[in-house]
C-alpha cells in the first residue's frame, strides 16, 4: 500500500520510461529516416524511373505511377516523423497522463480521419446520380445480356465514359477494356492477328451489338465482308451536360450522329461443334485470321488436348459445324450451368478467355478444360444430354491464410488491450483504497 502511494506520488519526469517505448522511439526515427532518404532519391530520379516503366510497356502511365509513388513515400515519411515526435514526447515525459489519454482517445482518430480525407480526394470523385441513369441505348444493350457482348468502334468522347462507368453499372459486358497498359502476350497476339478484320474478331468474341458514329454505316456497306454483317437498329444523338450524357432519338430535323448496329453473322457465346482439329498456336491464329476459313466450321484445339481427353474427329467438312441444342440453366459472373443435347460427339465452345483457374464438370465429373480457337475454352462431350458447369475457381488459399492470421493478430491485440485496461482499473481501485 505504501509503495503504491509512493509510486503514485511521483511526478511524470521521475517515473521510469518503459524499455519498449524507448525501442519504439528508436525504430520510429529509423523508419522516418529511411522513408525520407527513399523519397529524396525517388524524387531526384523521377524522369529515369518513368522511362523505365515506359520501356516495360506502361507507356504514358509510367510517369503517373512514378509521381504517385513519390507522393506516397513523402506521405509515409511525414507520418513516420509525426509518430517519432509523439514517441519523443512520451519518452521525455513532456505529456502528462491525462493529456496522453486525450491524445489516444481523440487525437489519433482525428489524425487518421484527416489523413484519409486528404488522400481520398486523389482516388475518389463523386459523380452526380443523373450521370448513371438508364437511357434508350442502355435499355437496348441490356436485351443481349448476360450471354452476349457489346463492342465499341471508338473509345473517344462519351463512349469511354460509358465503357468505364455506365456499362459496369448496368452489368453490360463489353469487348473493349478501358485500359490495358500491360497486355497479356496471348491476348496481344490474338488481337494483332485478327484486328484487321473486326467482324471476325467480334464473331469469335460473342459480340451482338456494335456502337459507333453513324457514318461508320457507310463504311460497313462499302466493304464486301461487312455489307451483310450488320443491321442498323437504333440511331441517336447525345447532349452532354457535365458528367451526364443525355440520349436523344434521331429525327428528320436532326438525323442521328451515332448508331447501334446488330450482328447478323453467328457470334455464339456457347456452341456445340461437331468437328475439331488439334493444331499449333501459330496455325490456329493463321486460320482464324484467314477470311477463307469459315468460322465455327471446326474447333481448333491446342496440342495439349491429347487423345486421353479428346478422341480424333472422324467427321469431315468445310461448312459450319454448329449442332445440337444448348439451354442456359443458371448464370452468374464466374459460373454458368448448361444443359446441352447432341446426337454426335462435340466440342462445347465457350467464348470466354482461357484461364487454368476455370474448372469444368460434366455430370458432376471434372473434365479437362480445353483451349479452343487459341484463346477461348471448351470441353469435349459425348453424344446425348449433358449437364455442364463452368466455374471460375481462383487459388485463394494464400489469401485465406493471410486473412486468418490478420484475425488472430486482431484478437491478440484486443486481448492485450483488455488485460491492460483491467490492470489499470485494479491499480486505481488499490490506490483509492
Amino acid at each position: 500500500m505504501g509503495n503504491s502511494l509512493k509510486e503514485a506520488s511521483k511526478s511524470p519526469a521521475d517515473m521510469k520510461v518503459p524499455l519498449w517505448l524507448k525501442i519504439a522511439t528508436i525504430i520510429s526515427y529509423a523508419v522516418a529516416l529511411i522513408f525520407l532518404l527513399w523519397a529524396t532519391v525517388e524524387s531526384s530520379n523521377q524522369y529515369a524511373n518513368a522511362k523505365q516503366f515506359e520501356t516495360m510497356g506502361w507507356g504514358e502511365y509510367g510517369r503517373i505511377i512514378v509521381i504517385n509513388r513519390v507522393n506516397a513515400l513523402w506521405h509515409a515519411a511525414l507520418m513516420a516523423v509525426v509518430i517519432s515526435v509523439l514517441c519523443t514526447l512520451l519518452v521525455r515525459r513532456l505529456i502528462n497522463e491525462r493529456f496522453l489519454k486525450y491524445i489516444v482517445a481523440y487525437g489519433i482518430p482525428i489524425l487518421v480521419v484527416v489523413d484519409v480525407y486528404l488522400l481520398s480526394k486523389h482516388y475518389i470523385k463523386m459523380m452526380p446520380k443523373d450521370s448513371l441513369k438508364e437511357n434508350e441505348v442502355i435499355t437496348l444493350l441490356r436485351t443481349a445480356m448476360p450471354h452476349k457482348r457489346v463492342a465499341l468502334v471508338t473509345q473517344s468522347d462519351f463512349y469511354n465514359f460509358w465503357l468505364t462507368y455506365l456499362f459496369p453499372y448496368y452489368n453490360i459486358k463489353c469487348f473493349n477494356v478501358p485500359q490495358m497498359p500491360r497486355m497479356p502476350t496471348d491476348y496481344k497476339r490474338f488481337l494483332q492477328t485478327i484486328s484487321s478484320n473486326p467482324v471476325r474478331l467480334w464473331q469469335l468474341s460473342a459480340v451482338e451489338f456494335v456502337l459507333g458514329p453513324a457514318e461508320i454505316w457507310q463504311y460497313f456497306q462499302s466493304q464486301p465482308v461487312m455489307s451483310n454483317a450488320f443491321e442498323l437498329v437504333y440511331a441517336y444523338n447525345v447532349a452532354p451536360s457535365g458528367m451526364t450524357v443525355n440520349v436523344l432519338p434521331s429525327s428528320h430535323e436532326m438525323p442521328g450522329r451515332h448508331a447501334v448496329f446488330k450482328m447478323r453473322l453467328p457470334s455464339p457465346r456457347y456452341a456445340l461443334l461437331s468437328r475439331w482439329e488439334k493444331v499449333s498456336d501459330d496455325y490456329a491464329l493463321r486460320l482464324l485470321g484467314d477470311t477463307n476459313f469459315v468460322l465455327f466450321s471446326k474447333a481448333l484445339l491446342a496440342n495439349d488436348a491429347t487423345s486421353e481427353y479428346v478422341p480424333e474427329c472422324n467427321i469431315r467438312g468445310d461448312g459450319a459445324s454448329i449442332t445440337g441444342a444448348i439451354d442456359v440453366v443458371f448464370y452468374k459472373a464466374g459460373y454458368v450451368k448448361l444443359k446441352v443435347n447432341s446426337d454426335v460427339p462435340t466440342i462445347l465452345r465457350f467464348a470466354e478467355k482461357y484461364d487454368p483457374n476455370w474448372k469444368v464438370t460434366v455430370g458432376d465429373v471434372e473434365k479437362k478444360l480445353l483451349r479452343v480457337d487459341y484463346i477461348f475454352q471448351g470441353v469435349y462431350l459425348e453424344p446425348g444430354i449433358n449437364k455442364v458447369v463452368f466455374s471460375y475457381q481462383p487459388r485463394v488459399r494464400l489469401l485465406i491464410v493471410f486473412q486468418i492470421l490478420s484475425f488472430v493478430f486482431i484478437a491478440i491485440a484486443i486481448s492485450s488491450l483488455m488485460r491492460s485496461w483491467i490492470r489499470q482499473k485494479n491499480k486505481e481501485a488499490t490506490l483509492q483504497s
